[in-house]
């Protein structure tokens, strides 16, 4: 069991699952991936704002742009939203 645990909201769920599933990506490509109309820096905003909670991680590789990557394991959120359902 992960000793992290987070209940990340539907935006935050959303680009957490594109890290999860693709690996790190620069913000151009998580922006383009994204299944919905979102502006380019509102999804800057919200990775920033996973960085500063400590679920995702950027990484910096001389000139190339910088890259995310999930830190939180799905299983931390999975947890918490299993633990949330069942005291509701």
């Amino acid at each position: 069991m992960s000793s992290v645990r987070a209940n990340p909201s539907p935006g935050e769920l959303e680009l957490l699952q594109l890290l999860w599933e693709q690996g790190p990506l620069s913000l151009s490509e998580v922006h383009d991936l994204l299944e919905r109309n979102v502006g380019y820096t509102t999804v800057q905003t919200r990775l920033n704002r996973l960085v500063d909670k400590g679920w995702v991680g950027k990484e910096k590789v001389g000139k190339q742009p910088t890259r995310y990557l999930a830190v939180l394991e799905p299983e931390a959120v999975r947890e918490t939203q299993v633990d949330h359902f069942v005291e509701h």
